[in-house]
């Protein structure tokens, strides 16, 4: 009977976030038809039998991914579930079995003879990457030098959107609205970021040059290029919102001139007699945070494809006003119904 599940993954606990990681990457690759994983946490539901989900899981599996660390070597259920796979094909006739060396450890005997895929450098991930893939979908081993145009253009891909994604793990793209920002920051912070995007060089308020890219500066492949084209027109959306908020802002309160962040400015209302300008203010703050959930979401797209760590959506500052986790929620909370 065929099995449904192309690769079964056993790792141990402290493997698991680089193991999802792992996993994500293998069912993202677009180069044939979709694969299968078996991860635990997507494929256990709450409830389940856990010795009988793993067992079947292995039973589906056409391949067996083990993931080689210190704990996993010293793992009861690691070990078992590489004694399964090695009573499946005792003589890796079928080559079912495959070691994925994470980090250094001592590779047990039964093991010992079988070649890894070296995981050890976080660089080497999309080599291993590619790989693993090749083995699942029965592609023949590349000899030498040799790679197609596609496989060159993604890497050069991956390798520039890796610097890119600097120019985005930045408070402007992490914090909501109502913690704090400064408004004057993200607006800066967008302007950095397109110029970035389009000469390849991060400067500072200064000046000072803070981050150069690689000369190839233009990605090569279809859903690289029209997501950062995406990308750059959500940037200048961005912006356009945050001006509305700030011109909206003077015209209700003309004589504020204190600190222009997002919290200070909306607080700088009375709740009773305001009540129409805050959720007006508190709207235009969602707006921005919707946005640049937006922009991480087209780069959590890709940077799925690249095997790299996805961004985390930025909480809507409304939401973090009704929960009260924020000092003074409380008198302005109840007009946002």
């Amino acid at each position: 009977m065929a099995k449904s599940i192309d690769l079964f993954l056993s790792h141990n606990n402290a493997d698991k976030p680089w193991t999802e990681g792992l996993a994500g990457a293998v069912e993202a690759d677009g180069s044939g038809p979709p694969l299968k994983v078996f991860f635990d946490k997507w494929d256990i539901p709450p409830g389940g039998d856990i010795p009988a989900e793993l067992e079947q899981g292995l039973q589906n599996s056409r391949y067996v991914g083990l993931v080689l660390s210190p704990e996993s070597v010293a793992s009861d259920w690691v070990t078992l579930e590489r004694s399964t796979a090695i009573y499946r094909d005792p003589r890796a006739r079928e080559r079912s079995l495959i070691p994925l060396l994470r980090r250094d450890c001592n590779i047990p005997d039964m093991l010992a003879r079988l070649r890894y895929i070296d995981f050890r450098r976080d660089a080497d991930f999309n080599d291993g990457l590619d790989t693993l893939v090749g083995i699942l979908r029965g592609r023949p081993a590349k000899r030498g030098g040799e790679q197609d145009a596609s496989e060159v253009h993604f890497r050069e891909d991956a390798a520039l959107l890796k610097q890119h994604r600097k120019i985005f793990d930045r408070p402007a793209f992490k914090v909501p609205c109502i913690w704090e920002l400064f408004i004057r920051e993200l607006i800066q912070a967008i302007d950095d970021t397109v110029a970035a995007i389009n000469t390849g060089s991060l400067f500072s308020r200064s000046g000072r040059l803070l981050s150069s890219f690689s000369d190839q500066n233009e990605y090569r492949r279809p859903e690289f290029k029209e997501a950062f084209s995406r990308i750059t027109e959500k940037l200048i959306g961005l912006k356009r919102q945050a001006t509305e908020f700030e011109e909206f802002f003077r015209r209700v309160n003309p004589r504020y001139s204190h600190h222009e962040n997002f919290y200070a400015m909306v607080m700088s209302f009375h709740p009773t007699e305001d009540a129409s300008a805050i959720k007006r203010l508190v709207g235009f703050m969602d707006s921005i945070d919707r946005l640049r959930n937006e922009i991480l979401g087209e780069l959590n797209v890709l940077l799925s494809k690249c095997g790299e760590e996805a961004f985390k959506e930025i909480e809507l500052s409304s939401v973090i006003l009704k929960k009260g986790e924020i000092g003074g929620a409380d008198r302005i909370a109840r007009f946002l119904e």
